[in-house]
């Protein structure tokens, strides 16, 4: 259970068990819930101890976890490339991740750098007034 909770921690760059209902803690948490359930045979008691919750906030943030991926467009990219980590052929070690998928994703970025840049200039326009 500590490998896949190491996993989701890197890849989110967040302390999973830290107390806090922010939104980015609470979907990381989900999709922990979500991988061990899918993955592994541990019990909705044996994931909940495993952050120290009770198997009453598992079912929730499984059953909320679809409803967060569709919120924005960066959860389904943070979701996908996350469960692509799992979703690996071990005949030849690779993910399987469609082209479909990539294309998205890049799409995605794409459009997500063009924002930053644009951001970038307002906030240097900020700076020199």
């Amino acid at each position: 259970m500590f490998k896949y909770r190491k996993i989701v921690e890197k890849h989110f760059g967040l302390d999973l068990s830290k107390k806090t209902r922010e939104f980015k803690y609470i979907f990381a948490r989900a999709c922990y819930y979500r991988i061990l359930r899918k993955f592994t045979t541990y019990s909705l008691h044996d994931i909940a101890r495993s952050l120290d919750k009770n198997h009453a906030t598992v079912i929730n943030g499984l059953k909320q976890l679809d409803g967060m991926i569709q919120c924005k467009e960066i959860n389904i990219i943070l979701y996908n490339s996350l469960m692509s980590k799992f979703n690996v052929d071990m005949k030849n070690g690779k993910a399987k991740v469609t082209l479909k998928q990539l294309v998205r994703d890049y799409n995605f970025l794409l459009l997500e750098n063009d924002n930053l840049k644009g951001e970038i200039a307002e906030l240097k326009e900020t700076i020199y007034k």
